[in-house]
């Protein structure tokens, strides 16, 4: 099986910005990165997701329990973000 995933590190022309977008073919993740419990996710970072169309966008944080923010983003730990990709991808 032959595969071709890429990595990105997109900015919009609006100067907006997601982290990484992982991507196999026309399947894209957008991964937004947190430090903090509770996330919280800039103006830009919502005009990126509308731009860049991502499947799914996970905000990787240092949490134990996963949640939805709103449809499409999911709060999620490093753990789960990469299961997630890896079923998302395949």
């Amino acid at each position: 099986m032959t595969c071709c995933y890429g990595l990105d590190f997109p900015r919009t022309g609006h100067g907006a910005e997601i982290d990484i977008i992982v991507e196999n073919g026309l399947k894209r993740v957008a991964v937004e990165s947190k430090a903090g419990k509770s996330p919280k996710l800039s103006i830009g970072t919502f005009i990126a997701i509308e731009d860049i169309h991502p499947m799914m966008t996970l905000v990787v944080a240092p949490i134990d329990q996963s949640y939805s923010m709103k449809k499409g983003i999911e709060i999620v730990n490093i753990s789960e973000a990469i299961q997630i990709i890896a079923e998302q991808l395949i």
